[in-house]
């Protein structure tokens, strides 16, 4: 998320930073500072020091150093957004949506995109409240929290379509979605949707079957070669497929599945080979 720096200095300037490393680790009083043996390295001397007035800690042993942030992802685990979205709910910054936003980053294979996304949700009254009470356990805010518990059940959740061999038993079994997560993402619609029909098409919704339907029986998509009857032939697998032109026509494919544009719209191919062109390419 891209956040002003005058909104990041607020966060820092309200948080006592003291008070967000004794969550997981015990300081003593050193004069106007914190001190404590180092998190980051094994020690017996502390050399581990907190500076409130300053907002930063520092180490004099490995060197380890940073503010209220850098504490929560370095020594928490927690992503940049998760540790701003705490230290802000505990200093009752507010974060306003367009900070939370900027431009997506084009990239494949599991990429993030630098902005969030809204989405409504209807919950039973005493789960919402439950919900409300684990965002205040956790100094998150709800939408923190609830990313967070989404992120963790997706080892529970088996993909139908995808196996993997089990290295501890030996045997083959469905795979989770957290295991294939940066596989089924793709930042891009069409690599999204066409991923899925090939990695995983059960889970295809009705519109994206009938995209699918059409995507794949449309040679001019797909690399393949022409065959004894001297027709133009492919399998519709990762390999073949010509992910540029996809792209390129994929709002037609949409808008021709959803019967707004006629398929005679369609990209075209030789389909049939003369016999006397040579050519392996059909377009």
């Amino acid at each position: 998320m891209a956040l002003s720096k005058s909104v990041l200095d607020e966060i820092r300037a309200k948080t006592t930073l003291s008070a967000v490393v004794k969550e997981t680790t015990t300081l003593q009083r050193a004069g106007r500072e914190w001190k404590a043996c180092c998190p980051f390295h094994e020690e017996d001397t502390p050399s581990f020091y907190v500076n409130d007035e300053k907002h930063f800690y520092h180490c004099f042993g490995c060197g380890a150093h940073g503010d209220a942030i850098r504490w929560l992802t370095d020594k928490c685990g927690m992503t940049f957004r998760e540790a701003v979205e705490k230290l802000a709910y505990q200093t009752s910054v507010k974060l306003p949506e367009e900070e939370m936003m900027s431009k997506s980053i084009r990239s494949r294979g599991g990429a993030k995109l630098n902005r969030t996304e809204t989405v409504t949700i209807r919950l039973d009254p005493k789960l919402n409240y439950l919900c409300e009470l684990a965002s205040r356990a956790q100094r998150r805010t709800k939408s923190s929290f609830i990313e967070w518990a989404v992120l963790n059940s997706l080892g529970d959740v088996t993909l139908p379509d995808v196996h993997v061999h089990d290295y501890e038993t030996g045997a083959t079994r469905q795979a989770t979605l957290s295991e294939k997560a940066n596989e089924l993402w793709q930042v891009d619609e069409p690599d999204r949707v066409i991923g899925l029909a090939l990695f995983a098409p059960s889970l295809l919704n009705h519109d994206e079957q009938l995209v699918w339907r059409l995507v794949k029986e449309n040679g001019y998509l797909w690399r393949g070669n022409y065959n004894l009857r001297g027709e133009w032939s492919w399998e519709a697998k990762p390999e073949s497929l010509i992910i540029d032109r996809l792209r390129e026509n994929w709002e037609l494919f949409k808008l021709i599945a959803s019967g707004e544009r006629h398929e005679s719209e369609l990209p075209r191919w030789v389909k049939v080979r003369a016999d006397d062109d040579l050519d392996d390419i059909p377009f």
